[in-house]
């Protein structure tokens, strides 16, 4: 017999995962003219910036200034990596 909430944990599990793949669909991307990949998610810009030798993320602050930008603290090794990692962030998973 399923333990109360499985099917429920399961099915925050399921959306957090879908989710998780709408952000990182590659047609959802865009390369700008300095070469960084960026994509709107949820009202704000989210980028992908060579830095350092590796590749790092921002997520940009609000437009009212109520929430400060974000960034990365490590550099990763390539765009994918750093996308995964952002994902990570973004996307909240509570199970």
């Amino acid at each position: 017999m399923p333990r109360v909430g499985e099917a429920y944990r399961g099915q925050l599990l399921d959306a957090a995962l879908a989710e998780r793949e709408a952000f990182l669909d590659p047609s959802q991307w865009r390369k700008s003219q300095r070469g960084n990949w960026w994509r709107k998610w949820e009202g704000r810009v989210v980028t992908i910036f060579a830095r350092y030798g590796g590749w790092r993320w921002c997520i940009a602050g609000s437009d009212d200034d109520l929430i400060p930008a974000q960034f990365s603290r490590q550099g990763y090794g390539s765009v994918e990596a750093a996308q995964a990692a952002l994902a990570g962030v973004v996307v909240e998973v509570i199970v």
